[in-house]
């Protein structure tokens, strides 16, 4: 199997995992993600590494090769099983036109990267902050998601019966913040339809479908839901369940079975749609890997 083959099948049957065990639980999500990120370097991790390291059963969230454990003294223990990720390596290659004359052409190379999570390891202290859960005692707004969602200027209709992005009227339907359990459950509805809304012809430019169910339709529901989880996670907010019902989650899985590359493509999708609404945001957004 291929590298890029391999990365397909892993994010496909992290995200295929991910959303039967929502099924389980009465299609809501019984996971608490943190943001993955390298333990040694700092490196936030993106995209499909967001999946496959997001879903794994790593409460810390915190990863890094064996030589990079090493070289901060701690030691991966006898017998633990990495992790691989994925990335893409820029070659610049020579190439002939045929006529005499050559020019360098951009190539991209799917390379694999293997990790362990700092559960993994001896000789490493995992920082408090990233073994404790979110609580939310009390349901509040949280100013972060607040100010993240102006600055993108998308038009907001509350006090609406469900939630909702109209690509005619062009604005995000929503019901009323009191309506929903959790501030968390708010949010990250709130970001999965303004996901929907990168979508739109000048923006991001994605399909949406013509009806409920079809392949677009249910393929843009995945970028979605992951533009909300990718968005949640590097806003530090906890991802909570979304108010989707239990035929998005079968039309998603659907999907992917019948095209197990487009997980790929849908996260791909889901980060440009992140990466759109953090060029908005007033002070420019820190590179992550």
């Amino acid at each position: 199997m291929s590298t890029t083959n391999e990365m397909y099948e892993k994010a496909t049957q992290a995200l295929i995992g991910m959303l039967e065990e929502g099924r389980k639980a009465k299609f809501e999500k019984p996971w608490n993600i943190k943001q993955p990120q390298n333990a040694v370097s700092g490196h936030i991790y993106s995209g499909v590494n967001t999946l496959i390291l997001g879903t794994s059963e790593s409460a810390s969230g915190l990863w890094a090769s064996f030589k990079q454990w090493k070289s901060i003294k701690a030691q991966v223990r006898k017998g633990e099983k990495s992790t691989s990720i994925f990335f893409y390596d820029r070659k610049v290659k020579e190439v002939d036109n045929g006529d005499g004359s050559t020019e360098d052409k951009v190539i991209f190379i799917c390379k694999k990267w293997h990790v362990f999570s700092a559960e993994q390891v001896d000789g490493y202290e995992i920082p408090k902050d990233r073994l404790s859960d979110v609580e939310e005692e009390e349901k509040e707004r949280l100013e972060t998601a607040e100010t993240f969602f102006l600055n993108t200027e998308a038009k907001l209709t509350e006090n609406l019966d469900r939630a909702f992005y109209s690509p005619s009227g062009d604005y995000i339907g929503m019901p009323r913040f009191e309506q929903f359990k959790t501030s968390s459950s708010y949010y990250s509805t709130l970001f999965h339809e303004l996901t929907h809304w990168t979508g739109h012809a000048t923006r991001c430019a994605r399909k949406f479908g013509s009806k409920f169910g079809d392949t677009d339709y249910a393929k843009e529901e995945l970028v979605a839901e992951l533009g909300a989880i990718f968005t949640s996670l590097r806003l530090n907010s906890l991802p909570m369940p979304s108010l989707n019902s239990a035929s998005y989650i079968v039309s998603w899985l659907g999907a992917l079975k019948d095209d197990t590359k487009y997980v790929t493509d849908a996260s791909r999708l889901a980060k440009k749609a992140l990466d759109f609404t953090f060029s908005l945001q007033p002070e420019a957004e820190e590179k992550v890997a």
